[in-house]
C-alpha cells in the first residue's frame, strides 16, 4: 500500500483548501508587482550557481539513507538509476 493511493482525510484536505487560498492571496498581492521592472544585480549568476550547489549538497546528504532503505527491501529502483 502506497502513501499516495490513500485517499485524503478532511483535515488533509482542509490543509490543502488553506495552502491554495494562502497562495492565491500572496498572489494577489504581488500582481501589481509585476508591472515593475526588476534591479539588475551584478552578481546574479555567482548567487544562483552557490543556490545550486548548497541545494545540490543538501540533496546529497539525504539521498544516502534514502537509498539505504530502499536497497535493503530489495527495490531496485535506485540501482537502476545510477
Amino acid at each position: 500500500m502506497l502513501l499516495s493511493t490513500l485517499p485524503a482525510g478532511a483535515g488533509q484536505r482542509r490543509l490543502a483548501l488553506t495552502v491554495v487560498a494562502v497562495s492565491a492571496v500572496f498572489f494577489a498581492i504581488a500582481a501589481p508587482l509585476a508591472q515593475r521592472p526588476p534591479t539588475p544585480v551584478a552578481a546574479f549568476i555567482q548567487i544562483y550557481e552557490s543556490a545550486l550547489v548548497i541545494n545540490d549538497l543538501i540533496t546529497a546528504a539525504l539521498l544516502p539513507p534514502c537509498w539505504c532503505s530502499h536497497s535493503a527491501s530489495g527495490s531496485g529502483a535506485m540501482a537502476s538509476t545510477a
